[in-house]
């Protein structure tokens, strides 16, 4: 009766039915608690109440079911501890209880069974260490899933006894220690260790490895979150030639990737981010051909990308940010036609951008090559990113025209181009992208009029135009964009009148300071105030004194610039004043004297409410109250 939508709690008059060997309830909707009268059915071999809503603890009667060859109960609201009982299901093959909340420690008893084969105890709330002795127990064993639970100690080396293992998944624990070397004697399918507190920093801690070479059927090994560190031993390249799985992210390990990682022509994933990784990428990567995932962020890389990287044609993900790679992009990277994620971020990566890359219509998550040195135009094979959904290229050396080609960009939520040199107008062709939400294109050298048609991207949130060359007025298509709550247009050569209905109506999160023919008197609900200005001074004062604009990346889910320096006033100020601000020849505690007396005027200034906000006249009057004392201040220390 499985998959049946059945509801309610399991029926009081199968209790009768004393001759039943099979009871198969799984996949439905069946909750209350397991009754207790199930472990009278003496002949039950098989048990699947799996995937219901089920609650309460498991039976202890269920340890009477001395037939019982399956057991079944994952994907419940399980709770409270495994029955000691059911050390004596001698008969039991298969124990499932995957997918629950219970907790407590692993009845010793169960790995004692020498009949199971299969253990399935992820994800759950379970502790305690393992038996030392737990590989002595299990004969028949082939899957010992232990996975997301809170099991803690070292792996007990017996564990190697149990030799017809397939897999074995420990991940998500609090394990520490080495790996026993023993584990490599074994020869399973999937090694997963990944998630735990296991460690290595000889030769010698990596000898499970080394021992893993026999292995000719293995398929997948994790080791990713844990602190493994040292070298890599060159034996990792003579494991099995069937691997399709190798993580090794988020740890500690250092020197060179080494030679002959490519040696794993059926590998579907390699990951390597997050260590100490140094030296050139390996040009034998790219005989990977099957490989859809390679992550190799996050590590001290150098040197070029190797052209080889073409070779990977099956390749969905590539990510290397946060490296030291220099050079250009290799164009053979626009083979890689099967590419949905390319993040090059913070390199050294220069030269010209290839428009082969931008070729890549496959492209449909992300493209970032921000915070590298790249120069030239932006390609117009832009247009060719038809179903991109991010596209970062802020923070390099790009200058020329942004060219209309980017309309075809119609997937687009978020554009960055800020921090360049690009000196056209901008693009009419961008209002095409109706579902932005994000365009950035502050500190360039953008010219002329901002376009009317940019009022009309009604999803559009977050607009920032600020530090161009930008002239004439505030376009007045922009009151009816309802969705937008952050638009940063200071330092422009704007003139006119700011709105005054729409979004404008409320200006919190909106600046328009530094563009001194622009009428300023602003405020919200329609009327004339000076309280924009006002708030405009105090988040300039503010990004001043901590080296952040309001637009840094910092400042998402809730967290303002505003939010920031108030959290850390006044005992934390001093941690987030911009380090290149304080003069050598003051004191830090002078400096903290001024940056208390800015900040706590900043704060005020730059509150949501306009009309807790303080009026331009009593600004000037404190700004000079703070100078005064300042000037004071150092004319006693000089004197003294």
């Amino acid at each position: 009766m499985s998959n049946n939508s059945l509801q309610g709690e399991i029926t009081h008059g199968l209790r009768n039915c004393t001759r039943l060997v099979s009871i198969k309830l799984d996949l439905n909707k069946l909750d209350h608690e397991i009754p207790h009268w199930l472990g009278d059915l003496s002949r039950i071999k098989v048990m699947s109440l799996g995937k219901n809503n089920f609650t309460g603890i498991i039976p202890p009667s269920l340890g009477n079911l001395s037939v019982l060859q399956e057991m079944n109960l994952n994907d419940n609201q399980l709770s409270g501890s495994i029955p000691e009982n059911f050390g004596r299901l001698s008969k039991l093959e298969v124990l499932s209880l995957q997918v629950n909340h219970l907790s407590g420690n692993i009845p010793r008893t169960v790995f004692n069974l020498s009949s199971l084969v299969q253990i399935g105890l992820e994800k759950n709330e379970l502790n305690g260490t393992l038996p030392s002795d737990i590989g002595n127990g299990l004969p028949k064993i082939k899957y010992l899933i232990l996975a997301l639970n809170h099991l803690t100690g070292r792996i007990p080396a017996s564990i190697a006894n149990a030799t017809t293992m397939y897999s074995i998944d420990l991940s998500g624990n609090n394990f520490t220690g080495i790996v026993p070397p023993e584990i490599g004697t074994l020869c399973p399918n999937y090694l997963l260790l990944n998630g735990n507190q296991l460690m290595a920093s000889s030769v010698q801690d990596w000898e499970f490895i080394t021992l893993l070479t026999n292995c000719t059927r293995l398929r997948g090994v994790t080791l990713q979150n844990n602190i493994f560190g040292g070298v890599l031993p060159n034996s990792l390249t003579n494991l099995s030639e069937n691997l399709q799985l190798l993580d090794l992210g988020f740890n500690e390990i250092s020197y060179k990737i080494p030679v002959g990682i490519g040696n794993f022509h059926k590998l579907l994933k390699l990951r390597l981010s997050g260590n100490r990784f140094t030296g050139l990428i390996p040009d034998d990567i790219g005989r990977l051909k099957m490989l859809q995932f390679l992550a190799l962020e996050n590590n001290l890389l150098s040197g070029m990308m190797p052209s080889s990287l073409g070779n990977l044609t099956q390749l969905q993900q590539l990510s290397v940010d946060n490296n030291n790679l220099e050079g250009p992009l290799p164009a053979s990277l626009g083979n890689l036609q099967r590419l949905v994620r390319a993040t090059f971020s913070n390199n050294v990566l220069s030269g010209p951008l290839p428009g082969e890359i931008f070729s890549l219509s496959s492209l449909s998550f992300i493209l970032d090559l921000s915070g590298n040195q790249f120069s030239s135009s932006l390609p117009s094979e832009v247009s060719g990113l038809t179903k991109l959904t991010y596209l970062y290229m802020h923070s390099n050396n790009l200058a020329g025209a942004l060219p209309d080609a980017l309309g075809s960009c119609q997937s687009l939520m978020e554009l960055r181009m800020d921090g360049n040199s690009f000196n056209s107008t901008i693009p009419v062709s961008i209002s095409k992208m109706r579902g932005l939400a994000l365009l950035n294109l502050t500190k360039n050298s953008l010219t002329g009029a901002i376009p009317e048609e940019l009022g009309l991207m009604k999803g559009l949130n977050e607009l920032y135009l600020a530090h161009n060359n930008l002239s004439l007025q505030i376009p007045e298509t922009f009151e009816s964009m309802t969705s937008l709550y952050r638009l940063d247009i200071s330092f422009n050569h704007l003139d006119g009148q700011v709105p005054e209905h729409g979004v404008f109506s409320n200006l919190t999160g909106f600046l328009f300071v530094g563009n001194d023919r622009l009428c300023g008197e602003y405020g919200e609900g329609g009327q004339i105030s000076p309280y924009g200005d006002v708030y405009s001074f105090g988040i300039l004062l503010l990004e001043i004194f901590t080296g952040k604009a309001p637009t840094h990346d910092m400042f998402s889910e809730g967290l303002t610039l505003h939010k920031y320096a108030e959290m850390a006033y006044p005992e934390l100020l001093m941690d987030i004043v911009d380090p290149l601000l304080p003069s050598v020849e003051n004191s830090w505690e002078e400096m903290n004297h001024v940056m208390s007396a800015v900040t706590r005027l900043a704060l005020v200034c730059s509150r949501r409410r306009r009309t807790d906000r303080l009026c331009m006249r009593d600004v000037v009057a404190e700004m000079h109250t703070i100078t005064a004392s300042y000037v004071a201040e150092i004319n006693k220390v000089v004197s003294d």
